[in-house]
């Protein structure tokens, strides 16, 4: 491609799954300029509105924004099939690359970048935009030293209406704040909780929630507690931990106020932190002090530097091996013999694709919000013969399903969330395609339904637009159904009623109260006999009912 209308193309900067963004030129003035581009030759007329609304909406967020360290919004049109925004081009490359290439940050460029971000969003914030999606790709550094935000495509305008799917959450889930995936109401504060998710992978070399699968992601962020930053990279002290916990706080309140705020707390404690360093991504992995890892960084960087170290390692396993065995042979010369035959037998865990089991990871452990317990309670009481055992730990409410292989080729993992838990999932109508959640789905770019299940509640569906490469979310928020009633009156009166086959204490007339759906409703007196069918809706239902011979 040459050229997207007036604009002279000079190359191609990256391709994401919403499109291409390229380089041009502005022939008119000479001016360097940035192309985000949207190809809706092969999308429906409803896809297409949907990824035009999106562009534009981008153009529309930032263009309303004007400040030193957010993208420059120039031009917005539509050429043929193509839908295109111009906007500044940053000469220097995004965080996401600088970080890629396994380095460091120093420190004095890190605190300006937090900095310039910090304030970049809080600006965004008093004009009632929140970003959404901060992450290091949508951070660019230009050469003059500026951190500037772009891809505001997923901004909410706060004051204004609705702009994204209802129950579709968007966003980079690594960065999401738990109200975010959640599905529930954000401000700034989200922002600021991804500000310092990134200021946390900037100073370990890692996620603070990480995973290789989406839904165990999401679950972290909801229930888990970061590992402590100290634990990662050393050099890092209580002051800085302190910090970075309150702004990884799971409810908003708990953050600071603003970003600026958040990370003058964190530029505080830097300086009170003699000898601080940031680590390269992935770099934690190389510490000899990390046990515990969580699996999901195998397939990380840091993950295949982990294992060359292991590598390089087994010259001593003979060693290792032979200290093993004598530790466990110390263990059980010291324990009673009824231990080792009284052990549960090992969990089946059989996975379908129709169905994936829901479990919990076992690095996974359950937070006193799903145990039931306060925190720092005295665990409960054991039996004497017993009282070196440790209790087994409570399910949670919410677990996250433990998938034992990736998506297959082409096709998109969807997570699936509702709240109350439990609801049967149904892709396109397909029973088999069904899960509880929450849960994961597998699904083929393009347009899907999704239907949510659940006794007590109304059936939901839910259409949307699986784009590759996307990661995507849906939350049903269940509505409870609205309560009716039943009048039952009948003559004579004083007859016992059963909905359901299941006696109610009191005898006609009677008002009793039912959730909306299909009844049995039988009347009975003096061996007199009367069933009935009815239908509960909203508001009195009245049955009338005649007993008399």
């Amino acid at each position: 491609m040459e050229s997207i209308g007036r604009y002279k193309i000079v190359g191609e900067l990256g391709r994401g799954a919403m499109g291409i963004v390229y380089h041009a030129i502005d022939p008119t003035i000479g001016r360097h300029v940035a192309i985000k581009t949207i190809r809706l030759a092969d999308a429906s007329p409803e896809e297409r509105a949907k990824l035009q609304a999106r562009l534009f909406r981008e153009a529309r967020s930032a263009g309303m924004l004007s400040h030193p360290g957010i993208v420059t919004i120039y031009d917005m049109a539509q050429e043929g099939d193509l839908s295109y925004i111009a906007m500044e081009y940053v000469s220097g490359p995004s965080l996401e690359k600088v970080m890629g290439a396994g380095q460091p940050i120093e420190p004095a460029r890190l605190i300006r970048i937090l900095e310039q971000t910090a304030a970049a969003l809080d600006y965004a914030h008093g004009k009632g935009i929140v970003h959404r999606d901060i992450k290091p790709g949508n951070l660019m550094l230009g050469e003059d030293g500026q951190t500037k935000v772009t891809d505001f495509g997923i901004a909410k305008i706060t004051a204004s209406d609705r702009l994204t799917q209802a129950g579709l959450i968007v966003g980079t889930p690594s960065y999401m704040s738990p109200e975010q995936v959640q599905g529930h109401a954000i401000d700034g504060r989200a922002d600021q909780y991804s500000l310092c998710v990134l200021a946390y992978e900037l100073l370990t070399g890692e996620l603070p929630f990480p995973g290789e699968q989406l839904t165990t992601v999401v679950y972290k962020i909801v229930c888990e507690e970061a590992a402590p930053a100290g634990r990662l990279n050393p050099t890092l002290g209580p002051q800085i931990e302190a910090v970075l916990r309150r702004g990884l706080a799971k409810k908003p309140e708990a953050r600071y106020d603003n970003c600026a705020k958040f990370v003058s707390a964190m530029t505080t404690a830097f300086n009170n932190t003699p000898g601080w360093k940031s680590s390269a991504r992935g770099s934690s992995s190389l510490m000899p002090t990390q046990g515990g890892r969580d699996p999901a960084l195998a397939g990380t960087a840091g993950g295949a530097r982990g294992r060359a170290v292991r590598q390089r390692s087994h010259s001593n396993a003979p060693l290792w091996i032979a200290l093993l065995g004598a530790i466990a042979f110390l263990i059980w010369a010291a324990s009673p013999f009824e231990r080792w035959i009284d052990l549960p037998p090992p969990p089946d865990l059989p996975v379908t694709a129709a169905a994936p089991r829901v479990v919990i990871p076992p690095e996974l452990k359950p937070s006193p919000m799903q145990t039931g317990t306060e925190a720092g309670a005295p665990p409960a009481a054991v039996p004497a013969a017993r009282a070196e055992e440790k209790p087994a730990a409570p399910v949670p409410a919410v677990e996250p399903p433990l998938r034992r292989s990736p998506p297959k080729p082409g096709m998109q993992e969807i997570v699936i969330s509702s709240n109350p838990p439990g609801a049967r999932i149904v892709l396109d109508e397909r029973s088999e395609t069904g899960c509880r959640t929450p849960c994961a789905i597998d699904a083929s770019p393009g347009k899907h339904t999704i239907t949510a299940s659940l006794e007590g509640y109304p059936r939901e569906i839910r259409s949307i637009l699986v784009i590759e490469g996307s990661n995507d979310i849906v939350l049903f928020d269940m509505k409870k159904k609205t309560g009716g009633a039943l009048m039952v009156t009948s003559t004579p009166a004083g007859a016992v009623v059963y909905i359901d086959d299941k006696r109610q204490p009191q005898t006609t007339p009677s008002e009793i109260s039912l959730l909306p759906g299909h009844y049995s409703v039988t009347v009975e007196k003096d061996g007199q006999r009367k069933t009935q069918q009815v239908d509960i809706r909203e508001g009195i239902t009245v049955l009338k009912v005649s007993l008399e011979p």
